[in-house]
């Protein structure tokens, strides 16, 4: 069996694609929204096999698919030509009702356990903007918006201003009611699709658009919710808190993403219901979508967002 290195594979597949004969075949097809596709895999069936090497370097060079025109993507009335979609996940993908409190009662429970656990729940919730007793968020405060390192500070601070404590001692505690009372909330308790959810995304990833998102949260329980929602192939890259310098608002996320897909920044249109959200998109100079998700409030987007839906469902491949 012979094998090509892969300089001499590559050399011979561009040698391959001048002739307009061969590139007719190679083209695997026309999405619905006339998106062509090459597809470099019909080339290595084609021109014979090669090394695992060279198969490596190939794959890793080129991607698995070539692009020739951007596609075209409604999100409500208005158009976008992209190279990519991210996401953000609570609230845009899910239900984020369900995900804070069921993040926020599993560390109530464990805090209620210390004998000043009434005085610092107290303290707690006043500082993370939640109001149990309507069992209302503030959805610009640190529950909904806060980095995971920023939610380990307002807990530090509220046991410490509520039992004073020493502050050593306060973030010993804090960080282990975070994983525990976090890591115990099962991916079906907060797993809970909104509108357009996965359908919209499926389609997206099967007409060739990368996809990624763009959170908040741990990289383990992300990867779980993409598997419960049946996201976790079509999602190519996922990107939170741990793999970038600056979380939300600062565009390190977009940028990480961007690298990682091998597109422009200004070519990926980025999808959330927060105004960090925004914002990222704004720094990164990508386009800004702001998906509502059953809220009223459209005033974080003015001035910011590219476009605004009230749900995924709003967002579909141009047929025209």
């Amino acid at each position: 069996m012979a094998y090509y290195s892969p300089s001499s594979f590559l050399t011979r597949v561009f040698d391959f694609c001048l002739d307009t004969s061969a590139v007719k075949w190679l083209v695997s097809g026309v999405s619905p929204s006339g998106r062509t596709i090459i597809c470099f895999a019909e080339i290595c069936k084609r021109l014979g096999e090669i090394s695992p090497l060279g198969a490596y370097w190939l794959v890793k060079w080129l991607g698995s698919t070539i692009y020739l025109f951007a596609m075209k993507i409604y999100f409500g009335n208005t158009a976008f030509e992209c190279d990519a979609v991210a996401f953000d996940k609570d609230g845009t993908l899910i239900d984020r009702s369900a995900f804070w409190w069921g993040l926020y009662e599993g560390r109530r429970a464990l805090l209620l356990q210390h004998q000043q656990g009434e005085a610092i729940v107290r303290t707690y919730e006043q500082m993370l903007g939640v109001d149990r007793s309507r069992r209302a968020v503030d959805l610009h405060g640190p529950l909904a918006t806060a980095s995971l390192s920023e939610e380990q500070v307002v807990l530090t601070t509220a046991i410490y201003q509520a039992t004073h404590s020493p502050w050593d001692r306060a973030r010993e505690w804090a960080t282990d009611i975070l994983a525990k009372g976090d890591g115990n909330l099962p991916p079906s308790a907060y797993a809970s699709p909104l509108p357009g959810v996965p359908g919209v995304l499926l389609e997206l990833a099967a007409q060739g658009l990368p996809l990624a998102v763009l959170t908040g949260d741990y990289a383990e329980r992300t990867h779980q919710t993409l598997l419960q929602l049946g996201l976790k192939e079509a999602v190519r890259c996922v990107v939170c808190p741990s793999d970038v310098a600056n979380a939300k608002p600062a565009p390190d996320m977009i940028f990480h993403a961007a690298q990682h897909l091998g597109v422009e920044p200004t070519r990926v249109a980025v999808v959330g219901d927060t105004l960090v959200d925004l914002q990222m998109a704004q720094a990164a100079g990508s386009f800004a979508v702001a998906a509502l998700a059953g809220s009223t409030d459209r005033h974080f987007a003015d001035g910011l967002a590219g476009a605004i839906i009230d749900s995924i469902a709003e967002i579909r491949i141009a047929d025209d």
